[in-house]
């Protein structure tokens, strides 16, 4: 767990290295794409009490993406079930996992969360998910609002190739950009 101090810091990183001013590598980052519809996965556990599903999705080469339904939000996981966080707001994912990689190897992905408010105010949001992944686990790194930032997608590349640098992950993701209603920021409770 990081502690304030660290969480500046590592978000000052970031920042720099969205500013051109981070990493460099001998070989270059690259973006692959799946897709994480209905049609491309199975469903593996239903919860009849509640309603909730969990979905198996296959991502590249042998990275199996977990996609959990409940109560009208959904959230994704990477490698092995759990509990994975998602947002306060009523929310779907989008159709395709941006996951990028250096050698072949994904060290990132990026969804699209499109959000709405659910609270009788029509307020909507598209936020964008990086999660840094390994062999050994994930975790939410850094959410970007779309609806609030014309280089959303950028920013979001940006923060998935800072990842590499981290040894340990934030408590809780960082807010990139302008988030004008804290849609982005209402990530953090957990799902099935």
């Amino acid at each position: 767990m990081l502690r304030a101090p660290q969480h500046l810091a590592l978000k000052a990183g970031l920042l720099s290295g969205l500013l051109g001013l981070g990493l460099t590598s001998g070989h270059a980052d690259e973006s692959r794409y799946t897709d994480i519809s209905d049609n491309d996965c199975e469903t593996i556990e239903v919860y009849e009490e509640t309603g909730s599903t969990v979905q198996r999705c296959y991502g590249i080469d042998d990275w199996e993406v977990f996609i959990s339904d409940d109560d009208g939000r959904m959230s994704i996981g990477f490698g092995a079930q759990g509990h994975y966080r998602t947002f306060a707001a009523f929310n779907s994912l989008g159709d395709v996992l941006e996951w990028r990689g250096n050698d072949g190897e994904p060290y990132a992905t990026i969804v699209r969360y499109p959000l709405e408010a659910g609270d009788g105010t029509n307020r909507r949001a598209s936020v964008l998910l990086v999660s840094r992944v390994s062999r050994n686990g994930f975790c939410p790194l850094a959410l970007i609002n779309a609806s609030d930032n014309e280089q959303a997608n950028g920013m979001a590349r940006g923060a998935a190739d800072m990842s590499r640098a981290l040894f340990e992950c934030p408590e809780f993701p960082l807010v990139l950009g302008k988030d004008k209603f804290r849609m982005a920021a209402s990530f953090g409770g957990s799902a099935r």
